[in-house]
């Protein structure tokens, strides 16, 4: 994943350079302008292009997060019509869907902006001031920025034409890479150092015998083996959980069947107990004299939720929750679950809630009943209250649909992952024989 982001992070730069100042007919008008106004100054002409390359990038990042944003609250809102109309598969279909909306944004936009965390403090400020040290190194990271290096790259395309000193560096450039750099040239430069470095060899092996039985290399190699057996830890949890959600993925897709199927019940349940005047009025598929008599519904059952929170609390312990983090950003699926889902799952209540468990259910029609607006509310506000609550309820079964989704794509990529392939099997097994 993190090569995806660095390779977006130069795709649209380069993309939009080619646009701006190379190829199109936009190009011919931005190269004039930029000319006339540089007046053939290099570092003029590199500084305009560097800001309209950055105005370009900035306007298509807005531009692609606000398309892409409507289009998944549109997706949500008929997302959520489908499960209030009983077609799971219908809205399984919009969240997969969503799902390849995200790939595809993620993709065209840039990567640039992060999201600072909440070390904002006076005291955290006041440690990690100004200083020249990371002056310096901001100032180089700026100079050597896809942009800038676009953006001198440019200027020197701009300039070929019109100055006829870059025209001269352009073809000396060519012409030592066609005449010094021949291959035979090098290696025979190689070949004639080759004694030189042979008799130096013992010089430069002298650090390296002392850096690699030095105390500060006994020190980092403890710290290599504490760090692999992280690694380790947490490649065995992840297939822990893995197990977990191959044995219980069906158990919860009946589940959400069930509860879909239910949900009019249960806003009419609520209803009941909100408007017990109105009891004779509600057009309901079954009206409930008790509290208690939400227990008659077959919920699914999952006998081993304390197993999973238990997994991912350690997955989250503050002892590896950083080499967590590297694991579930090998893969974008992983780190979909990782990202949205798996802080929901540490606790007992937490999965309950997520997966729409019975007492979870209750709890959630329970807190929804004892509302004291809610209770408040004249009888002749019957339509307008269903409504709300069947909204509340079609959220709550989308969001768990979307995670039930996310476990599905983390588990075959989990697979993938942890285990070989046939293919890679059989390779070891011949190459372990011929050894």
């Amino acid at each position: 994943m993190w090569l995806e982001i660095a390779a977006r992070r130069i795709i649209m730069p380069f993309i939009l350079s080619v646009i701006l100042f190379i190829w199109g007919p936009l190009s011919v008008a931005v190269r004039e302008y930029n000319l006339r106004t540089s007046e053939g100054c290099f570092i003029g002409l590199v500084f305009l292009c560097c800001i309209q390359l950055v105005v370009a990038l900035i306007v298509w990042e807005v531009f692609v997060y606000y398309c892409f944003v409507r289009l998944e609250v549109r997706i949500d809102e008929l997302g959520r019509s489908a499960v209030r109309k009983c077609n799971v598969a219908i809205a399984l279909y919009l969240i997969r869907f969503n799902h390849l909306l995200v790939r595809v944004q993620r993709f065209l936009r840039q990567g640039w902006i992060s999201v600072s965390g909440d070390r904002d403090g006076s005291a955290w400020k006041g440690l990690h001031s100004w200083s020249l040290r990371r002056c310096f190194v901001g100032l180089v990271k700026l100079l050597l920025s896809v942009p800038v290096c676009l953006s001198v790259v440019c200027a020197c395309i701009m300039l070929r034409s019109t100055d006829s000193r870059i025209g001269q560096l352009y073809e000396g450039i060519l012409y030592f890479m066609r005449g010094s750099l021949s291959l035979g040239d090098v290696f025979q430069g190689i070949l004639s150092r080759l004694p030189a470095v042979v008799a130096l060899m013992p010089l430069l092996s002298l650090p390296v015998f002392l850096y690699f039985y030095s105390q500060k290399r006994n020190v980092r190699r403890a710290i290599v083996r504490n760090k692999a057996a992280h690694v380790d830890e947490v490649a065995l949890l992840f297939e822990r959980l893995l197990l977990w959600f191959d044995r219980n993925l069906h158990c919860l897709c009946l589940h959400f069947d069930f509860v879909t199927r239910v949900q009019r019940s249960l806003v009419d349940f609520q209803l009941k107990h909100i408007f017990p005047e109105r009891v004779s009025g509600l057009q309901a598929h079954r009206l409930f004299m008790g509290v208690d008599e939400l227990d008659r519904y077959m919920f699914v059952e999952l006998g081993d939720v304390q197993e999973l929170s238990g997994i991912v609390d350690e997955l989250l312990n503050d002892r590896i929750k950083l080499y967590t983090r590297f694991f579930s950003a090998a893969s974008d699926d992983v780190w979909e679950l990782y990202s949205n889902d798996l802080y929901r799952l540490k606790t007992i209540e937490g999965v309950q809630e997520v997966f729409l468990c019975k007492d979870a259910v209750k709890s959630l029609v329970g807190d929804r009943i004892s509302r004291e607006q809610m209770r408040g509310l004249g009888v002749d506000r019957v339509s307008e209250v269903r409504d709300e609550l069947e909204d509340w309820l079609s959220f709550e079964i989308y969001s768990g649909l979307e995670t039930l989704y996310r476990i599905n794509k983390a588990s075959q990529a989990l697979r993938r992952y942890l285990y070989s392939s046939r293919t890679e099997t059989l390779i070891l097994k011949v190459l372990s024989r011929e050894k």
